[in-house]
C-alpha cells in the first residue's frame, strides 16, 4: 500500500510521517477528526486552522470560509470536509471556480498535533483505507484466546484489544468491588475505558449508580463532604441546608443524616431501637432535657438556668429569655406574648406530653424499611 508523501513534523518529533506511522499513532482517525464532541480548541489552534483554510481554499470567499469555521468550531479537518463539499457541489453545477484575489496570510508555527491532523486531511483516502484494513484484521483475545476482528473488540487508548464478553465480565466484577472508574484489562495499563465503552457494556441501572456516585465525589470535592448524600428515592445528589428536608430533584422528604423516611420526633438513634420500651424512655428523657435547656439567640450555645431571673446572659453578649427562648430586650416583658409562648419546664407535664407524642408517632404507618428502599434504588431502571 502506498504510504503517502512524507511530512516533516516540527518541534520535538523530527521524522517523516507516513500512512502506516499515522495509523500506529492515531486511533480511529475518522472519529477523532470528523465527529462532534471534541474538546474546544485553544487560540493557537483556531488561528492555525483559520489561516490554513484561507490559504488552501483560494477559490472561495473569506466570508464563506469563516462561516464554515464557525459552524465547525474551527476544527480543521471538519471544516476542510465541509469546504470540499461546497467546492464539489459547485463542480457538479458547472461552476468554474476561479481563485479569489486575496493576499496570502502568514501561518504561525504549527504544533505536532496540528501537523498530524493536516497530514490526515492531505491523505484522507489512503488513511481511511489503511484504517479499514487494520480494524478488519483478526486477532485473539488475550483472556479467552478466541479469535475476533479488531473492529468488534474493546480497546483502551493504548490499543490493548479484548473481546466484549471478557471486558464486560471484568467491568462488572470491578463494579461489585465498588470501583467508580474502569482501567484497562491489561494488568500494567492505567488507561481508563471511555464513557462510550461503559454505555456499550454496562446495564442501565449500573450506569445510573455510577453517575450518582461520581456526582457525590465531585460535590464533596467542592463542599463539606459531610453535607452531601444521595436521595434514597431518586438517587439525586443533595447538599444539606438548614431546615431543608426535601430532595432538590424529586421533592420527596427523607432524613439527611441516616437516609430513612422522615422520623420526627425521633432521632436517628432512637428510630433504630427495636425495643419500644427503651425507645420510649430515651425519647421522654430527651424531651425533659430539651425543656430545661435554651439555645443562645446569638451564638446558639446551649444555656441552662440554675437560679436567678429569667434573663440568661451569654458570653457572646446576647441575652436570652428563659421563659420563651427568644431574645430578651428592655421591652420584652412589657407584653403578654412572652407568657403565651412559655416553654413548659414541669418534668411531670413534660413527661406526660412526651409519652402522648411517642404513642402517636409509633402508631403511624411504618415507612418502607431502609434495606428495601436501598435495594429498589440499586435495582430500578432509570
Amino acid at each position: 500500500m502506498d504510504q503517502g508523501d512524507g511530512l516533516i513534523l516540527a518541534g520535538v518529533e523530527q521524522e517523516a510521517m507516513t500512512v502506516i506511522l499515522f495509523i500506529d499513532r492515531v486511533f480511529d482517525p475518522r472519529k477523532q477528526y470528523l465527529v462532534d464532541g471534541q474538546p474546544n480548541p485553544d487560540s493557537d489552534y483556531r488561528l492555525s486552522s483559520r489561516q490554513m483554510c484561507l490559504n488552501r481554499y483560494t477559490m472561495l470567499s473569506a466570508p464563506i470560509i469563516l462561516q464554515q469555521l464557525n459552524a465547525h468550531d474551527y476544527r480543521f479537518a471538519r471544516t476542510c470536509q465541509a469546504l470540499d463539499d461546497i467546492v464539489e457541489a459547485g463542480h457538479e453545477e458547472g461552476i468554474g471556480w476561479v481563485p479569489v484575489p486575496r493576499l496570502s496570510v502568514l501561518v504561525p508555527a504549527l504544533s505536532p498535533e496540528f501537523l498530524t491532523e493536516l497530514f490526515y486531511v492531505d491523505h484522507k483516502l489512503l488513511i481511511n483505507a489503511a484504517w479499514t484494513e487494520y480494524i478488519e484484521q483478526g486477532v485473539e483475545c488475550p483472556v479467552c484466546d478466541e479469535p475476533f476482528i479488531r473492529g468488534e473488540m474493546i480497546t483502551c487508548a493504548d490499543r490493548h484489544f479484548f473481546c466484549r464478553d471478557c471486558t464486560t465480565l471484568y467491568m462488572n466484577i470491578r463494579y461489585l468491588d465498588h470501583a467508580l472508574i474502569f482501567t484497562c484489562l491489561q494488568p500494567d495499563c492505567q488507561q481508563v475505558y471511555s464513557g462510550e465503552i461503559e454505555e456499550l457494556l454496562l446495564a442501565e441501572d449500573v450506569l445510573g449508580y455510577l453517575r450518582r456516585q461520581r456526582a457525590v465525589v465531585a460535590a464533596r470535592a467542592e463542599v463539606d463532604a459531610s453535607t452531601v448524600r444521595l436521595c434514597p428515592h431518586c438517587g439525586g445528589v443533595c447538599v444539606r441546608a438548614p431546615g431543608n428536608k426535601a430532595c432538590a430533584h424529586c421533592d420527596k422528604c427523607y432524613c439527611h443524616d441516616c437516609g430513612r423516611h422522615p422520623h420526627e420526633p425521633f432521632t436517628c438513634v432512637e428510630i433504630s431501637m427495636a425495643d419500644l420500651t427503651e425507645r420510649r424512655r430515651v425519647f421522654t428523657e430527651r424531651r425533659i432535657t430539651e425543656s430545661l435547656v435554651r439555645s443562645c439567640v446569638g451564638c446558639g450555645i446551649a444555656l441552662f438556668k440554675v437560679e436567678g431571673c429569667e434573663r440568661i446572659h451569654c458570653r457572646c453578649g446576647r441575652v436570652t429569655c428563659y421563659v420563651c427562648g427568644e431574645e430578651s430586650t428592655s421591652s420584652h416583658y412589657a407584653t403578654a406574648g412572652c407568657n403565651d409562648r412559655r416553654i413548659e419546664t414541669d418534668p411531670a407535664k413534660v413527661r406526660a406530653a412526651a409519652e402522648k407524642e411517642f404513642a402517636a408517632a409509633v402508631s403511624a404507618p411504618a415507612p418502607p424499611s431502609i434495606l428495601s428502599r436501598i435495594y429498589n434504588w440499586l435495582t430500578r431502571t432509570s
